[in-house]
């Protein structure tokens, strides 16, 4: 069921986990949404909800809603025209927005159904930690991915994810417990990322090898490898998911990706400059090839710390 009037967005992430799924379920149906996020975490921490020693694997989510002023109608008002975005819990600041031709504009949420020439994306994003990617989608179709470094900016560091959930109900826990074991390198140092449980902090077993305890319910965690050489050798990764292996030269700026089933059940693995210094980004792209019907154009930001962020669309109605 679904009423437009009533139901003005979904849930793309919680405490819960993350929850693409239900983004690209909604769209698929034609619903016209923008996409939030929420605490849920049962702790009464309204916006510091953190999992900590439990079944929650992610710090609560976040949702800014762009009213015009702090007054409950001004924020309801523009939580009924889908003026939000989401956010996995840190507090990133994001303008997106729409240039339509003959002066006239639209921002995230706004449904269009009348503009001149190729629509003009806007977006600025600025992160609490330094920028790693934003992807602009037209509904499920990934149609640009910007990122303020490119290949020959790549270094030494080395960034491993894994992600997804079982099902979409209660009994959804993945178990991505393992080690990682470089040969033909030495391990300079390792960042973990969204490890929120202090009891179980990402292990240094040697030079050469790396453990965890870790599970995923839809967010992502990882690590970001930092090798002492820049060239050569390979990374073996042994988990209770798969057991995988690469040459460290293979990896580049796009991910490898082991598919392993469920909801975006995956392990990926690919490289990283030195250092992301660029907190915040902007870019421009004109939007083509526009179907018949409805083009939901909105863009998913990541953090090098795994935090993401997701806008409202703007719904080109054509």
């Amino acid at each position: 069921m679904h009423d437009g009037d009533v139901e003005v967005a979904v849930e793309v992430h919680s405490a819960w986990g993350t929850f693409d799924w239900f983004l690209r379920e909604a769209l698929e149906r034609g619903y016209r949404v923008g996409f939030v996020a929420n605490s849920d975490g049962h702790k009464a921490d309204p916006g510091a909800s953190y999992p900590g020693n439990s079944k929650f694997s992610a710090l609560g989510g976040l949702t800014c809603v762009l009213a015009e002023n702090l007054d409950r109608e001004s924020v309801y008002q523009a939580i009924k025209v889908r003026h939000f975005y989401a956010t996995s819990g840190c507090r990133a600041l994001l303008d997106l927005s729409m240039h339509l031709g003959d002066g006239k504009s639209a921002m995230m949420g706004d449904i269009v159904t009348e503009w001149s020439g190729d629509p003009l994306l806007h977006v600025r994003l600025a992160g609490s930690t330094p920028i790693e990617r934003v992807d602009v989608f037209n509904s499920l179709e990934l149609i640009h991915a910007f990122r303020p470094y490119a290949d020959k900016d790549l270094g030494r560091r080395v960034k491993v994810l894994w992600n997804g959930a079982r099902v979409r109900g209660q009994d959804r826990v993945v178990d991505w417990d393992g080690t990682l074991t470089v040969t033909g390198s030495r391990i300079a140092s390792a960042q973990a990322i969204n490890f929120w449980n202090p009891d179980q902090p990402l292990e240094k077993l040697s030079e050469i090898q790396l453990a965890w305890k870790s599970f995923s319910t839809g967010a992502a965690k990882g690590l970001i490898l930092t090798l002492a050489e820049g060239s050569g050798g390979q990374v073996e990764i042994n988990t209770a998911q798969i057991k995988a292996r690469c040459a460290l030269d293979e990896l580049g700026l796009e991910p490898k990706v082991w598919e392993l089933g469920g909801l975006e059940k995956e392990l990926r693995i690919y490289r990283l400059p030195d250092k992301l210094e660029k907190k915040e980004v902007s870019f421009t792209l004109p939007i083509k090839n526009l179907k018949k019907g409805d083009n939901p154009i909105y863009i998913r930001g990541m953090q090098e710390d795994g935090h993401l962020v997701w806008s409202s669309p703007v719904y080109l109605a054509w």
